[in-house]
């Protein structure tokens, strides 16, 4: 379901409860418009920033997803691709005050498919994308060098490149970043 960010809000402002921010009101509103949800991105044992997220959307996203992601304890804030003046888009916290530097914690993900429709929620996405790094049990540290139907390419460096199950992987390995 293509919906736009003010039914979202609507939708959010008016779903039975007065705290709008909180977990079981907007997720499940989310879940149900297609919105996929995301464990907070953490690295050197600290979440990204908001500015940091943004970024690395930018390196993750390429196809206009629309992200809500929670910053802070208690607040949602919409991240959208922006195009600039060189036609290059960006990820942009869209927000009533400066969140660029509270630190993101999960994060839901619409990603609109050919018929301008998001995936359902009850489609799995990738959690593991081209450049993250994985701790294996025996291999050691390798990064992901492609991903492609729930399988990761893996080089080990020295114990050279392996294709394992994303699944298999997310259980019995550490992903580093």
């Amino acid at each position: 379901m293509n919906i736009s960010w003010e039914d979202a809000i609507e939708m959010l402002s008016s779903s039975n409860s007065t705290k709008i921010n909180y977990d079981e009101v907007y997720a499940e509103i989310l879940k149900k418009n297609g919105f996929v949800h995301h464990k907070p991105i953490v690295r050197e044992g600290h979440r990204l920033t908001g500015q940091e997220f943004c970024n690395e959307m930018q390196r993750k996203c390429y196809h206009g997803e629309r992200i809500f992601a929670h910053i802070g304890r208690s607040h949602v804030v919409a991240i959208v691709p922006v195009n600039q003046d060189n036609g290059a888009a960006v990820y942009k916290i869209i927000d009533c005050w400066n969140s660029s530097g509270g630190r993101v914690g999960e994060y839901w993900v619409y990603i609109p498919d050919e018929t301008g429709k998001g995936k359902t929620s009850n489609e799995k996405e990738s959690t593991l994308y081209i450049g993250n790094r994985i701790i294996h049990p025996s291999f050691g540290e390798g990064t992901i060098s492609a991903t492609s139907d729930g399988i990761v390419t893996i080089d080990f460096k020295s114990n050279g490149l392996r294709r394992l199950s994303e699944a298999w992987v997310m259980e019995n390995c550490i992903v580093a970043n």
